[in-house]
């Protein structure tokens, strides 16, 4: 079955094997000797022609582009788009295929677009562009479930995860003549709406250092979902059969700080501080534990993504400053374009870090040095502490009308603010995903954001 921009049709496939290696070939992948499905060079040349997902499913390059802007620019879901394509082709398909049928598939039906379909197709298709991208297309390889028989995009997903999480974040170094932009500011905050289903396994609060304050350990996996062999699950795969069992659980690639920062542990991704709180009590904190606590965004003023990642159990600390420190040090001089930093619990954040640095953490230390951290004008006039407000009291640090903030008067401090009303728009597409999926597809759409945007600016002279 041949999906494409003018409707579904029928093809016939051809295929070898090598006598010797026992390597089957395809129009778009091969499958080896092992099992494993490695797609070719060919398959993403340029964007005409097809791509070959299973050895019975086949999609134009075309309509995958097609649904990858109905995407980033509309948050379509994946069902929603199947059910257009088959709204727009239903009659002619079913007239086409009917005279076809001893070629195709003699289910009823079988040969609509579904969701699952779908999905594997557009996720094959971006995870195959970007390792093509980076030249290493033949060290990606998509396994097959035993189970299902369906390709693990999942692990597939994971891989190019890890892999992005592991190279240099262009957007990190990105300058403009926004105010604010080019003199390093940045906004850092949290979005509890952009929330997954996680593994619902107990937290545990341990304390692992004497210098290190006590964390939620948490198992950040999505639950088994339901299907036509199992019922669905609270707990993930790993954790199904001994869900009140505590494992040591790994850290998520873009929280490990190994090259960051020797001393921290992994285990501190999961913290929920009870400490720090500055003008947000405690009490007043919206803690999640049988879904993640949304997501973590740094976002310049000009309206640039430069980094987004989940949140654990709740907003805590010590993800926020894990996140910071793994974005802007990286490589050599990252630091440096981070000068600013505007938190709406940044009165909680400082004494936090100050806290970290005479237990002596480098990472805090840095940060200190290097960043002015004050409260985004929205949430300030809302605070009560004297660290916060009024901006003429001696005892004020983080109001962003001190004279020490002068630099960037008039910045723009709610850029994340704006940012998450377009993030929002991809909630219903994501909230039932798996966690390397949904961060693939975030990676995508902040990423065609932020190529479309530098080009505005540039239009405007403003790059």
């Amino acid at each position: 079955m041949v999906y494409t921009t003018k409707g579904t049709y029928v093809a016939a496939l051809f295929h070898g094997e090598c006598l010797q290696c026992k390597t089957k070939w395809y129009p778009s992948y091969k499958i080896t000797g092992d099992s494993r499905r490695i797609f070719l060079d060919s398959a993403i040349v340029d964007d005409e022609g097809y791509l070959q997902i299973t050895s019975q499913t086949v999609f134009e390059k075309k309509l995958l582009n097609d649904i990858s802007n109905n995407l980033w620019v509309s948050g379509t879901t994946f069902n929603s788009r199947a059910k257009v394509y088959n709204l727009n082709f239903v009659d002619k398909d079913e007239k086409r295929l009917c005279e076809l049928k001893e070629f195709a598939r003699t289910s009823e039906g079988e040969w609509k677009l579904n969701e699952q379909r779908l999905s594997d197709a557009w996720f094959v298709w971006i995870i195959i562009s970007y390792y093509s991208q980076i030249k290493k297309l033949e060290e990606i390889s998509f396994n097959v479930s035993a189970v299902t028989n369906r390709l693990e995009i999942e692990h597939a997903c994971q891989l190019m995860w890890e892999e992005i999480c592991s190279r240099p974040n262009r957007w990190v170094q990105h300058s403009c003549k926004t105010p604010g932009c080019s003199e390093g500011y940045v906004t850092v905050d949290g979005n509890e709406y952009l929330k997954r289903s996680k593994c619902a396994l107990p937290t545990t609060k341990v304390k692992l250092r004497k210098d290190l304050p006590p964390i939620f350990q948490c198992c950040t996996n999505s639950p088994q979902p339901g299907g036509k062999s199992q019922e669905p699950s609270k707990f993930c795969e790993k954790h199904t059969k001994v869900a009140k069992e505590a494992e040591e659980l790994p850290v998520p690639p873009e929280f490990n700080v190994d090259k960051c920062e020797a001393g921290l542990l992994p285990e501190e991704v999961c913290l929920a501080d009870a400490a720090y709180s500055g003008c947000k009590r405690p009490n007043k904190k919206t803690l999640f534990f049988e879904s993640t606590a949304g997501m973590l965004a740094l976002i310049r003023p000009c309206g640039i993504v430069v980094n987004m990642t989940e949140m654990f159990t709740s907003e805590s600390f010590t993800q926020v400053f894990l996140f910071i420190l793994c974005t802007f040090s990286r490589d050599v001089g990252d630091i440096t374009r981070l000068k600013y930093l505007g938190y709406d619990r940044a009165c909680g954040l400082v004494p936090y870090l100050r806290n970290q640095a005479k237990n002596g953490s480098s990472g805090a230390i840095l940060l200190l040095e290097h960043v002015n951290f004050l409260v985004d004008i929205f949430h300030v006039s809302k605070h009560t502490e004297a660290v916060c407000m009024p901006p003429d009291n001696p005892k004020c640090e983080f109001h962003p009308h001190l004279p020490k903030f002068s630099t960037i008067k008039g910045v723009n401090t709610e850029s994340c603010e704006q940012g998450f009303r377009r993030l929002n728009q991809y909630f219903e597409v994501t909230r039932k995903m798996t966690q390397y999926k949904r961060n693939i597809l975030f990676w995508f759409v902040n990423n065609r954001f932020n190529t479309d945007l530098e080009s505005e600016l540039k239009s405007r002279k403003l790059m």
